[in-house]
């Protein structure tokens, strides 16, 4: 199956498409997000292969016609890698102490039912979506026969590794219990993790202050938005449209 150099998806895709919104990488190395419910409305992410600033903006169109952008945030694109830096050992560390060893007696004994995620490999995905204007879109009836495939749990550690989820189907009714993880160290020794959906949404509304108040430390202001922004990206992101 081809593969898009840049994005990796099947089909050389250039982005998603739900029933939302939608999501495109561009040539130039802008990505377009798209709400449907509103014409014209999307966002428009800029690189900053010209003006050395990563900015986001929002384009939208008025009620006379019009078409007006707003600025949300602008950051350098070496503030970008300092931001990174400053996130990456709380964040990652954080999100693997969410995760705890899954024994697969323990699925056994509990009679869990063990789903493979359709979109942890570029075959799976490609297997559940088609491609439309240069996007990707579910195959709604196919997809629902993933979602209900089981994988039995000896046959788990031989598949590729990617995500799961962790179900308990009973007569009264069907709980998720997990998100499940399937990853090979260097060595080649392949390891099961999972960890609550509960505890993955607390520690992501824990996360969400600590981002927002380290990211505001590099953010430009609006009152230097002049020296970055070029009329050429704003006019070039029009002409591209949805």
């Amino acid at each position: 199956m081809p593969q898009d150099e840049i994005n990796g998806l099947p089909y050389n895709a250039r982005g998603m498409d739900f029933d939302g919104f939608a999501w495109e990488v561009r040539p130039d190395g802008k990505v377009h997000l798209f709400a449907k419910e509103k014409e014209g409305f999307h966002w428009t992410l800029h690189p900053g292969t010209r003006s050395g600033a990563l900015d986001l903006h929002e384009t939208a169109i008025n009620p006379d016609g019009t078409t007006s952008h707003r600025t949300l945030f602008m950051i350098k694109l070496e503030d970008c890698e300092r931001l990174a830096s400053e996130l990456a050992p709380v964040l990652i560390p954080g999100l693997l102490q969410q995760f705890r060893p899954l024994s697969l007696r323990w699925v056994r004994r509990r009679r869990i039912s063990i789903v493979r995620d359709p979109s942890s490999t570029n075959a799976e995905l490609g297997s559940v979506t088609f491609k439309t204007h240069k996007r990707l879109r579910f195959d709604v009836q196919k997809l629902e026969e993933a979602q209900g495939r089981v994988t039995a749990p000896e046959r788990i550690l031989a598949s590729p590794d990617g995500w799961f989820r962790l179900m308990s189907v009973r007569r009264w009714g069907t709980r998720w219990l997990g998100v499940g993880l399937k990853a090979t160290d260097r060595t080649g020794e392949p390891h099961l993790l999972w960890a609550r959906p509960e505890d993955l949404t607390a520690w992501g509304e824990q996360m969400q202050e600590f981002m927002m108040c380290t990211a505001r430390k590099y953010l430009i202001s609006q009152e230097d938005y002049p020296k970055y922004l070029c009329s050429s990206t704003v006019s070039s992101s029009l002409a591209e449209g949805q």
